[in-house]
């Protein structure tokens, strides 16, 4: 038998449309596009790179953000029915306009620990550095607000249902600071989500 090569897997989305009803006249109307593409070596480790660029024409002159973001996964332990995994993920983001934080280009670092038994998933992660208009969750959520930014942490839980969806529990933390403010504010979030796969 010959062993098993490592395999490529991608995907991309080139029309994410995003409307935004926050009443913020100047990023409403926005879109954005995500591609990804993941190796996996073997089933103890993989390795992926992300990237979205989000297009905001009425942000007052028009705003371009790219951001890159790679990611690496371990296996940490195994039992039969059970395994322990870290994911680390960097983020670069690129502004095209100075938003009011005196920079262009922000960096920051993201670590997960999952808990996977049966159909279970417990996760806890947190992250550290600089993010201004971030696009998170495989492209699935936009921070489309002048904020920087500068910690977060959460926990979830993720139970699949069957083979084509799952539930899931989040609740989180993040820090930031408002374009031309100096007091940092936190906000918690609390979500519930089921995914379907087609």
């Amino acid at each position: 038998t010959c062993p098993s090569a490592p395999a490529w897997q991608g995907g991309a989305s080139l029309a994410q449309r995003h409307q935004l009803a926050n009443g913020d006249a100047g990023t409403d109307g926005g879109w954005g596009a995500f591609a990804g593409a993941e190796w996996l070596g073997s089933p103890t480790h993989s390795a992926g790179l992300e990237g979205n660029f989000a297009r905001y024409e009425d942000f007052r002159s028009g705003l371009d953000v790219a951001q890159l973001a790679p990611r690496f996964g371990l296996v940490l332990a195994s039992g039969a029915e059970w395994s322990l995994r870290a994911d680390t993920r960097g983020y670069w983001i690129h502004l095209s306009d100075d938003v009011g934080f005196g920079r262009h280009n922000f960096f920051s670092a993201e670590e997960r620990l999952s808990l996977l038994w049966e159909r279970w998933t417990l996760g806890l992660f947190g992250w550290t550095g600089r993010q201004v208009f971030a696009a998170r969750g495989d492209g699935a959520t936009i921070y489309n607000l002048p904020e920087k930014h500068t910690a977060g942490f959460g926990v979830d839980v993720k139970r699949a249902l069957s083979d084509r969806a799952a539930l899931t529990l989040r609740v989180s933390r993040e820090e930031f600071r408002e374009a031309g403010g100096t007091a940092t504010a936190s906000a918690q979030t609390c979500l519930a989500a089921l995914g379907l796969t087609f």
